[in-house]
């Protein structure tokens, strides 16, 4: 027999994972990780070994047997861990398959690594269009919290499907106490809308700026030795729409003194030079101005006439809003009353002009100043606000940060050589620049933070900027004093607040990041560190000691009050309102994101304890409730403050108009982590009930056992919450509800909710569809698609549904002093005179009907508004377009 070769083994010595017997070619060699091993949340250990030797060691280590239970998770199709580009749909890992997950290979909580940014992410593709939920959006919130994406999926579900034989019924038979349908609580605003002619404003234009062409408005005025013709036509035309000389001259000054102090990107005086070269009186005695533009400065001209018509659109908007009665008064007697006064054309032909100027090619400062003040009205608009990030916003959000960057705001100018001609050497550019730049990153990050987005803006450049100041031994603000040439000073102080709301959004945007790496995850103690950080540097910046100065003192000082130098008037600015306003907005802000951030930390570690036997994770899952609710109970004192006009002598109302939407947005994120908590503690009611009736069998006096002390605590921390929600319904309902449309959207869903509460059928209308389903009965195909697609549950997994809300390793996080934690922060928020305010408002709401409103009989009919109430879960929705729902199933 031929001998057989001798086997020749490579002589180099290479490294094996000890966790999942990866070579480390298959981990970073920088930082190594194995992918699986970041998978099973298990360190990467190494051990030098030669080939063909192993040692028995490692075939016993946790890691490993947790990876061999991954494969044969995997291996009997477990959805865990789902794709990045799967839609979230209920796990029956657990409950059916008996695979328990990876226990947590750390010794302390703080030490747990997560990302919200990883395996959270879903891409939904629904006919042409194709969307990517961000971490924080309210939709990606609704689907990651178990218990309201079930709440909400079954009520639209029997929504959709036009299955109402539930309605009427009621656990004591009693007709009275039966449940109302959804329609019953949105009909008469379905009607109201209905009535109304809702006027759209033109999307921004993405498709001309964005893609600039050759044209070159000087070129062609210097080849023709005039204007074109079709910018003559332009002009005219805005000059027929434009308000009277008293009116325009009011709106100019109402926004000087109430809008310009909140978004100060304006330089007022080059502003005021060349709208004054525009503006000319006709000489015949007429009322409106005329508009002559100079052929020499027609772009600078040009671009200031458009932030004019911006200007007046805001303006305009915000004292159709206002119930201060001296603006009231200056409305009624100029006519200002009405959207025909400045109707919408004047913007479409502002941005005609811009169009004709070509600002993405010729871009200037105040080309970048006008899509400023034109964001700023857009998102304002209560009629057309809206609470989601369609591709539109972050488009144009993204097509103002090119801009900006393409000149250069993102630099400190001070370290620029100026070359230009001495007639245009002025140094007020350098403030301008400074706070357009500022107003960038601001209008940006207020959009995109909340919902998890656009991190790197302001942490990534902000390192570049204006810090750059800080290592040559000179303050930012140094700098503004240093290049200001107006001898009054009065932008001083404005610009110094707008700069501490740039440094509020660089510590949010690094939280956002660490909470979203793009590299590796981020353990937990950093992340409180990082919450720790904004929160210090909230109350250093902005501390809610500013809320409680008043304003009304005769004996304020000089420097309190600045007034703006104008062709027309010196219009009066108060600090301590600017100031005041600038707290508000910022403490509610700052605390809606920690709130969002803390809220996505809890479900994160939820949606892991519930797949896991680990009991690590039950600590830091009871911190980040806690710490959630805190933060919510802290917004909502501040929205019930201000809502139940508790501040309104250091916030006049003229101020309203600037953050009505932000408290939108606040409070529908409190509406849904208050309702999510309710619908946790009822559940937990179920449970704790079941566990004293186990007990019972074997026990005669249950009454003094931990259950049932569980189970009052339970009880007494839900009513105290349903109170909370009953008074941020009437109070809102009474105010922001009046002028916001999305607004009273979403307190029409709460009122039903409210409703399936008092009659004790909240929990039976979570699970009513999932019954359904497990009972046998089929549920239509457009149906299924629908709940799939929008709120990311398969109905096909009913059952795993209805178990996860009843988890054991959930309940146990509700132990006593997490319950009594909700209970004493309630207790704080002094209930008494707001429930007084709730009685009143049920008294009230029990008169009759007033005419032209809808009768009971009609609001019970289900079929009548069909067609309108899936519109109003659109709230939770992230954008879709234009069409309905129903189309796009």
């Amino acid at each position: 027999m031929q001998a057989l070769p001798p086997i020749r083994k490579r002589n180099r010595v290479s490294l094996s994972c000890l966790e999942c017997k990866r070579r480390k070619t298959k981990c970073d060699k920088k930082k190594p990780k194995c992918t699986r091993c970041e998978k099973l949340q298990v360190p990467c250990t190494y051990m030098h070994s030669t080939p063909g030797q192993f040692p028995k060691a490692h075939l016993q280590v946790p890691g490993l047997l947790a990876y061999n239970k991954l494969e044969q998770a995997e291996s009997l199709g477990s959805p865990y861990p789902r794709s990045p580009t799967s839609p979230p749909v209920a796990s029956s890992a657990g409950t059916d398959s008996g695979i328990e997950m990876p226990a947590f290979n750390v010794q302390n909580w703080r030490d747990i690594r997560v990302s919200l940014d990883d395996s959270e992410d879903t891409i939904v593709a629904l006919e042409q269009k194709r969307y990517l939920h961000k971490p924080y959006s309210v939709l990606a919130m609704l689907q990651r919290d178990h218990y309201l994406r079930a709440l909400v999926g079954s009520v639209w579900g029997f929504t959709l499907s036009g299955d109402h034989r539930y309605l009427g019924k009621a656990k004591d038979g009693s007709p009275a106490a039966g449940e109302k349908s959804v329609y019953h609580f949105i009909g008469d605003v379905i009607q109201q809308s209905s009535k109304q002619q809702t006027q759209l404003s033109p999307a921004i234009f993405l498709n001309n700026s964005l893609f600039a062409c050759d044209f070159s408005l000087e070129k062609a005025i210097l080849s023709e030795n005039k204007l074109p013709d079709a910018l003559i036509e332009i002009i005219e035309e805005l000059q027929s729409l434009l308000p009277t000389m008293p009116a325009l001259e009011f709106l100019l000054k109402n926004f000087y003194s109430t809008l310009y102090p909140i978004y100060p990107f304006l330089d007022i005086p080059s502003f005021e030079e060349s709208i004054r070269k525009v503006l000319h009186n006709r000489g015949d005695g007429s009322s409106h101005y005329i508009l002559d533009v100079d052929p020499p400065e027609v772009r600078r001209l040009l671009e200031n006439l458009c932030i004019l018509v911006m200007i007046l659109k805001i303006s305009h908007a915000a004292v159709l809003s206002n119930d201060d009665a001296v603006t009231r008064q200056g409305t009624m007697s100029l006519n200002l009353e009405g959207n025909d006064v400045l109707p919408e054309k004047v913007v479409e032909l502002a941005q005609r002009i811009l169009l004709m100027l070509n600002i993405s090619l010729y871009t200037s400062e105040n080309s970048v100043c006008c899509l400023l003040y034109y964001w700023v009205y857009q998102s304002l608009l209560s009629s057309n606000a809206s609470f989601k990030l369609p591709a539109p916003v972050i488009l144009g959000l993204g097509a103002i940060l090119q801009l900006a960057t393409i000149l250069g705001l993102h630099k400190d100018p001070s370290s620029f050589k100026i070359l230009t001609k001495p007639a245009q050497s002025d140094r007020s550019i350098l403030n301008y620049r400074r706070k357009l730049w500022l107003g960038v990153t601001v209008v940006r990050m207020s959009e995109l933070l909340p919902n998890g987005c656009g991190f790197f803006l302001s942490t990534n450049v902000f390192a570049k900027t204006f810090m750059q100041r800080c290592r040559d031994d000179s303050t930012y603000m140094s700098a503004v004093i240093k290049d200001n040439p107006n001898a009054t000073g009065y932008d001083i102080p404005l610009h110094e607040l707008y700069y501490n709301e740039y440094l509020m959004f660089h510590e949010w945007g690094k939280l956002g990041t660490a909470c979203s790496p793009v590299a590796e995850p981020t353990s937990l103690s950093s992340i409180n560190k990082i919450l720790t950080q904004c929160e210090h540097r909230l109350q250093r910046l902005f501390p809610l000691s500013y809320l409680s100065v008043t304003t009304d003192s005769e004996n304020l000082p000089e420097t309190s009050i600045g007034h703006i130098d104008c062709a027309k008037g010196n219009p009066e600015v108060n600090y301590h309102h600017i100031r005041a306003a600038k707290t508000f907005t910022s403490n509610c802000q700052g605390r809606l994101i920690l709130q969002t951030v803390t809220g996505a930390l809890a479900h994160n570690l939820e949606n892991k304890l519930r797949c896991s036997s680990s009991q690590i994770l039950l600590e830091p899952l009871q911190y980040y409730i806690k710490e959630s609710f805190r933060y919510c109970t802290e917004l909502t004192k501040l929205l019930m403050k201000y809502l139940m006009n508790e501040l309104n002598s250091v916030l006049p109302q003229k101020f309203g108009y600037a953050y009505n939407r932000m408290m939108s947005i606040c409070l529908l994120r409190v509406f849904m982590s208050l309702t999510s908590l309710v619908l946790r503690l009822s559940y937990y009611e179920v449970y704790l009930e079941g566990v004293v009736g186990s007990a019972s069998f074997l026990y005669q006096n249950v009454d003094n056992s931990r259950g049932s002390s569980l189970l009052h605590l339970a009880q007494g921390a839900k009513e105290k919450l349903v109170l909370l929600l009953q008074v941020l319904v009437t109070v809102s309902s009474r105010t922001i509800c009046k002028t916001h449309s999305r607004c009273e959207k979403t307190v029409s869903l709460i009122k039903y909710i409210l409703h399936l509460i008092e009659i004790g059928h909240l929990v039976e209308a979570t699970n009513r569809l999932w019954d359904q389903k497990l009972a046998g009965n089929e549920i239509p195909k457009p149906v299924r698609n629908a709940i799939l697609f929008k709120w990311g549950i398969d109905v096909e997994d009913a059952k795993a549904v209805k178990d996860e809300l009843l988890d054991a390793n959930i309940m146990e996080a509700f132990d006593e002093e997490l319950l009594s934690f909700f209970c004493s922060s309630l207790e704080n928020l002094d209930l008494k005179q707001a429930s007084e305010m709730f009685k009143m408002n049920q008294r009230t709401e029990n008169e009759p009907l007033a005419a032209g409103a809808l009768s009971e009989s009609l609001l019970d009919d289900a079929n009548i508004f069909s067609g309108d109430v899936l519109k109003y879960f659109d709230v939770f929705d992230d954008f879709l377009g234009d069409g309905s729902s129903l189309n796009l199933i």
